[in-house]
């Protein structure tokens, strides 16, 4: 797919075409931003353009159309696409061979998926995933061989924060003096936590919140029609994020499993009792460590539209309760000036914790108790 076709922050695609024509292309760039902001497909349709150069005129689209699909379906000769796997050093080699053949799957499926979607696609939920040093190798491997179907070699490289510190050193010499004619592509959304060695190497694309316009034009494109109210609600809660925004439109008649999940945590915090907290803190451990992950950040985003109700910035305020769930304007009241900045902090050190493997259960207890706390304390 070509940039002119894809959903991106205007600034970004603009500062990527300025790139293409003017010749002065990174040999190693970060696509950064979130997965819902288009990083991963643009990394894609970037890649489609520089083997495509010189240009993409009307007498070359058939040629761009074939470069694209082989792109896209992860077989074009001169492209490797690395991404985070389950550990299989003590699994059977058809199983590695399953993920390459669901990549293409999740690509066409999730254009703008997550991890917590690519774990889904792999039937991996309860795994944690990484970047292997098989794959380092693999990327060696790569660039030594010619180019075959072009005259360059390209690495597109999603999620290079789950390299571990091992396949990292093995390929920070190729990054910072790559093979001639040698592209590397990598996808983040999570800068910070990519090792330092490897992130000073690479020269970042920002990517930015979606425009309304252009998340309205997406959504007005999916099979299962909306009004047009439901799509100014579902713009306003994605906040820029498209992959928010198909997600929450496609699942528009029916509550979805996380804000059920919120409302009867938030119900078993207020009401105090142990039993009752731990047995709900359980049933979010059973979501798994992504699960957990995004509980919290629908959490925190809950909290702080409460507290945005409670000040009375009613034009920020987008949230919408569905049925049976919580009552947004009651539960609001809690939420307030005294209180707010502890909640966000205590969301914060719990997804830490949850990311570093930290015992799920005692976590969210102990967030729970604290949380509790907290709603009972006077404006």
């Amino acid at each position: 797919m070509i940039l002119s076709k894809i959903a991106i922050h205007p600034d970004t695609k603009t500062y990527l075409d300025h790139l293409l024509s003017s010749g002065l292309i990174p040999h190693a760039m970060l696509f950064s931003g979130s997965e819902g902001y288009g990083s991963l497909i643009a990394a894609i349709g970037f890649a489609q353009h520089l083997l495509c150069k010189p240009s993409l005129d009307a007498n070359d689209m058939n040629r761009a159309k074939i470069i694209g699909k082989k792109v896209h379906m992860a077989i074009h000769s001169d492209v490797l696409m690395v991404y985070p796997n389950v550990d299989t050093k003590n699994e059977d080699h058809q199983k590695q061979e399953s993920s390459k053949n669901l990549w293409p799957l999740f690509l066409k499926k999730y254009p703008y998926g997550s991890l917590e979607q690519w774990m889904s696609v792999l039937g991996a939920s309860s795994r944690q995933l990484s970047i292997r040093n098989e794959e380092a190798k693999n990327i060696s491997q790569f660039l030594s061989i010619t180019p075959i179907e072009a005259n360059i070699k390209i690495v597109i490289l999603w999620r290079p924060e789950l390299l571990n510190t091992s396949s990292v050193n093995k390929l920070l010499k190729i990054v910072e003096e790559p093979p001639e004619n040698t592209y590397f592509l990598c996808v983040s959304s999570q800068p910070s936590k990519i090792l330092p060695t490897l992130l000073s190497r690479l020269q970042i694309v920002p990517f930015f919140p979606l425009p309304d316009q252009t998340i309205h034009s997406q959504l007005s494109k999916l099979k299962n029609k909306a009004s047009d109210d439901q799509i100014q609600t579902t713009i306003k809660y994605a906040e820029g994020n498209l992959m928010t925004a198909m997600h929450r439109l496609r699942h528009k008649n029916q509550p979805t499993g996380i804000e059920q999940l919120f409302t009867e945590w938030i119900r078993s915090c207020y009401s105090g009792k142990y039993n009752v907290i731990q047995a709900k803190c359980n049933d979010i451990a059973l979501t798994k460590t992504e699960g957990i992950k995004s509980f919290l950040d629908y959490s925190l985003y809950v909290f702080r539209q409460a507290f945005l109700d409670t000040m009375n910035v009613k034009e920020l305020v987008h949230f919408q309760t569905k049925e049976n769930g919580i009552n947004f304007k009651s539960f609001s009241k809690f939420v307030h000036h005294k209180n707010i900045e502890a909640i966000a902090k205590h969301c914060s050190e719990a997804f830490y914790a949850i990311e570093r493997n930290i015992h799920p259960q005692l976590t969210l207890v102990d967030l729970s108790i604290k949380i509790a706390n907290l709603l009972k304390q006077k404006q």
